[in-house]
């Protein structure tokens, strides 16, 4: 019987603290802008200064205001750095977010202490302002958070904005705030529904329905804006726990799902496969053609209700909330968020091309590549499942059928039924593979929560997620979520100070400080450095090979262009040092999966412990290759090489105090702090300035004589006569 430990909620075990708090808030300080309404009656905005932020110079209106402190709060956690009082995890939520389309974004942030109408706001681009108080009495008109994909602004590069008042903040508590912000976030960068305008029938708008809004435990018409609500929701239910929550609950209870039942007029509907409407616009006549009229909402008779593990699976994800948690969950455990992301980038790309595709297959085949990325490709999963069953061992790429599959009540009864929940679209190895193989192991999990059969008294949400993670156990993910625990040694890696193996990650250009006269130089940023056990990757891709001094090094994916900027960096080396590098593996942001595809920016390496070329690999970003630094010597190559000549000739070991020195003092900013960082930096300048026939090495502040010297002195000199 396999044993584990119940998942804690806490985000910061998801994704990490340390390792990514340079590169997100220069992301996030370059790509978002703040402006303030101190008096929404009034045109008349104040732009907020992210630098200034950054450096603790609070001045100007929003600053000098009393009344908005969550406003305030909120912004410091966004521009300031971790060290300072930035919030870490939002910071990166949020890096990951604009980075899907790398667009600037403008929040407008409003004092509405009082109610007033939409129509008093007087800046044309009207925020949502809503009803708080929604009572036959009286109205409570506020700003309520919404975004939008599209800007209206002049500059074409801004890319979207978002509205957010502080009466939502003080109604609702700052952790809420949190959680919405990142919600509506996530909107400005998706396509999905600004691009999909075929639900408007004579100029009436039907995303939502016939009313044009929703409900989280709605069962939207058009399943387009189910997906973007959905994976809006992902990020925020990591953020807001009593959501999450209040969701399994509702699940579990067997609660109910609301179907608005207004259609468009007869006459249009009769036209609608002439004008190309889908039929998920009118999903209360298909409801009810299978299980009759439903119950009438009590709140809103306009609606029907219905049990929602009694609806058709193909109905269920129609619902915002039960998308979330298949996605979110997943994400959960995995512990990080970066697949998901990858995923909707991948969504996005493929949804602006074909609106016809459905979103909700797209992400989950998009997910499972990023999975993939843990173990092996989905066709050696599914040939080592037919040799040899299902192991002991974790297949993560499984992870997101299954947790669609429990959320819908296990309702299907065939494959083609699960595959119809995403319009016949699902990838067919993954779904033979979760079908044929899976199926059957998760559905012997309950999924009301569990009986007590202890006699203790346990809480219902106990028994729920002793439910959601017997799901993840029988798909084989068993590890703990807990700190300290063995990490899921998903590439790039999360938290910092793990002692498994994860790879160190050179990212974020934007990052990087400048240091020679003639501009092609820059810090490489590092996001890990830790050695550990050896592992099989997916595939490496197409090989080939590069040649110097004598040494072939097999290279993957790489042009002739590519593999002749290799060559004349190798070249600078000693033989003893190029017989330590493994292969080379050049990435891409359109590669096959996520393996293949990160980091988009820099380079990456893994290093094994006992070492095992093998399974060793240096990545190299694509981009990183048309970099202007990288041209005439890979700076981004030797630093890499530089984590391998320290593994191999253990230099680092007998100066830790001299490598956090010269760390402090070139203010290194790489997204790892470690001793190591040190050695390679100094290998990089080292060989960036000379070659192992000159051996005449620019000795300055990027390369002092202190560093120079232990290099020299190291063991990977030792031969340096024969160099």
């Amino acid at each position: 019987m396999k044993t584990y430990k119940k998942i804690i909620l806490t985000l910061f075990i998801l994704i990490g603290v340390n390792s990514y708090a340079q590169s997100d808030t220069e992301t996030i300080r370059n790509l978002l802008r703040f402006t303030y309404f101190p008096e929404p009656t009034e045109d008349r905005r104040f732009p907020i200064v992210n630098t200034s932020v950054a450096s603790g110079t609070e001045t100007g209106r929003f600053w000098e205001d009393s009344g908005i402190d969550d406003l305030q709060n909120f912004i410091r956690a966004v521009l300031k750095d971790p060290s300072s009082g930035g919030d870490a995890t939002l910071q990166h939520a949020i890096a990951e977010v604009l980075k899907l389309n790398n667009r600037k974004i403008l929040v407008y942030l409003w004092k509405d202490a009082n109610s007033i109408t939409r129509s008093q706001y007087a800046h044309s681009l009207k925020p949502c302002v809503s009803d708080y108080d929604r009572s036959d009495s009286a109205t409570d008109y506020h700003v309520w958070p919404c975004a939008a994909y599209i800007s209206r602004e002049d500059d074409p590069n801004w890319g979207g904005y978002v509205h957010i008042g502080q009466h939502y903040a003080t109604a609702k508590g700052y952790d809420k705030l949190k959680a919405t912000f990142i919600h509506e976030f996530m909107h400005t960068q998706d396509p999905v529904s600004a691009l999909n305008d075929r639900f408007t029938v004579m100029n009436h708008l039907y995303r939502y329905g016939h009313d044009g809004t929703h409900f989280d435990v709605e069962a939207v018409p058009n399943k387009r804006q189910a997906y973007k609500e959905g994976i809006a929701n992902v990020l925020s239910i990591l953020f807001d726990n009593n959501d999450l929550q209040r969701y399994l609950r509702w699940f579990a209870n067997n609660g109910s799902i609301m179907v608005e039942r207004e259609v468009p007029h007869g006459f249009f509907r009769v036209f609608r496969g002439i004008m190309g409407y889908s039929d998920d616009v009118w999903l209360y006549n298909q409801i009810s053609a299978v299980h009759g009229a439903g119950v009438q909402h009590g709140s809103h008779p306009e609606y029907s209700t219905y049990p929602v593990r009694n609806l058709n699976p193909e109905f269920i994800v129609h619902n915002e909330v039960v998308t979330a948690m298949a996605l979110g969950l997943t994400s959960l455990h995995v512990r990080d968020i970066d697949p998901f992301i990858w995923a909707v980038k991948k969504v996005n790309t493929q949804i602006r091309g074909n609106q016809e595709q459905d979103p909700f297959a797209l992400i989950v085949n998009k997910f499972a590549l990023g999975l993939t990325s843990r173990g092996d490709s989905l066709a050696e999963i599914q040939n080592q499942l037919e040799s040899s069953g299902v192991q002991d061992q974790p297949y993560y790429p499984i992870l997101p059928l299954a947790y669609f599959d429990f959320f819908t009540g296990y309702g299907a009864s065939s494959k083609s039924e699960f595959n119809a929940m995403f319009s016949g679209e699902l990838n067919t190895t993954l779904l033979d593979i979760y079908w044929d193989y899976f199926k059957d192991r998760v559905r012997t999990v309950p999924i009301p929560p569990i009986p007590n059969s202890s006699g203790s008294s346990r809480s219902g949400q106990s028994r729920i997620w002793d439910n959601i993670s017997d799901v993840s156990i029988q798909c084989g993910v068993n590890q703990s979520l807990l700190p300290g625990v063995q990490d899921f040694n998903f590439e790039p890696s999360g938290s910092s100070n793990s002692n498994t193996p994860q790879a160190t990650d050179d990212l974020d250009e934007s990052s990087r400080a400048a240091s020679s006269e003639d501009g092609d130089e820059g810090t490489s940023q590092a996001s890990t450095q830790a050695d550990g056990d050896c592992r099989d990757w997916p595939s490496f891709g197409t090989e080939s090979s590069v040649t110097a001094n004598g040494v072939s090094v097999p290279v993957f994916n790489a042009t002739e262009a590519q593999k002749s900027n290799l060559e004349q960096t190798l070249s600078r080396l000693p033989v003893a040092h190029i017989n330590a590098i493994p292969q080379i593996i050049i990435v891409s942001d359109d590669g096959p999966n996520y393996f293949l595809s990160h980091p988009e920016r820099g380079g990456a390496s893994w290093r094994c412990s006992p070492a095992n070329r093998a399974n060793e690999w240096i990545k190299i970003s694509a981009y990183s290759l048309t970099e202007r630094r990288n041209q005439k010597i890979n700076f981004t190559l030797l630093h890499e090489i530089g984590h391998f000549i320290d593994r191999d000739f253990n230099i680092v070991s007998a100066h830790q105090e001299e490598a956090r020195r010269y760390l402090r003092e070139t203010d290194y900013q790489g997204h790892t702090q470690g001793a190591g960082e040190a050695i390679a930096q100094g290998y990089m300048y080292y060989f960036a300035s000379t070659t192992a026939t000159e051996r005449n090495p620019r000795v300055r502040d990027r390369l002092p004589v202190y560093l120079k010297e232990i290099l020299e002195n190291s063991s990977a000199w030792a031969n340096v006569s024969t160099w």
